[in-house]
């Protein structure tokens, strides 16, 4: 038997900006901080952090920063109001500037209609509570839903993701499919 010889040559690229579901799912799912934040708002709650020396790890605490802006049923409609704005679906889309202007001013009149509408059976604390809630609620959706101007975040996706491999054997003598080199 002639002595086989053989060469093995493996070669992968992946982006550096993609390294691993982690990365992507926070590009894709900001709704979650953002949610949490518009919620704390509402309550009239803050996080805090501080160090707890007995597990030597930081920790998470929620204290109150003022009155709750609603009841409850008032927090939740403003919370879903917001969740079925953004998701992951919504920030993919390709608006262009005109377009995102006219639908983030859309989104202003509905929420604030939502809350006018609603206003009695929320508990609003005060008449001017609903542009200050309208104004902080989409001062916090807007730069998320910019996304979706020109594409820009479905672009940024063939970067995130790309990944190239080839791979090339040779061997001399005989290889699998028979014959020599």
């Amino acid at each position: 038997m002639a002595d086989a010889k053989q060469n093995i040559e493996v070669a992968g690229t992946s982006n550096s900006e993609f390294i691993g579901a982690s990365q992507l799912e926070i590009r894709l799912d900001t709704r979650k901080l953002l949610l949490r934040d518009v919620e704390f708002y509402l309550r009239g709650l803050e996080e805090n952090f501080y160090f707890d020396s007995r597990s030597q790890t930081v920790q998470s605490q929620l204290r109150k920063n003022g009155i709750p802006m609603m009841n409850k049923i008032g927090i939740q409609a403003v919370l879903n109001f917001c969740r079925f704005l953004l998701n992951t679906q919504t920030v993919q889309g390709n608006f262009d500037e005109k377009r995102y202007l006219y639908f983030m001013a859309e989104k202003r009149i509905e929420l604030m209609k939502l809350l006018a509408f609603n206003s009695e059976n929320w508990e609003l604390p005060y008449d001017s509570s609903i542009s200050e809630i309208t104004d902080n609620v989409m001062n916090a959706v807007e730069p998320v839903m910019s996304r979706t101007i020109g594409n820009k975040e479905r672009e940024g996706f063939n970067t995130a993701v790309k990944s190239v491999e080839s791979n090339k054997i040779s061997s001399g003598g005989f290889n699998l499919f028979g014959g020599g080199q």
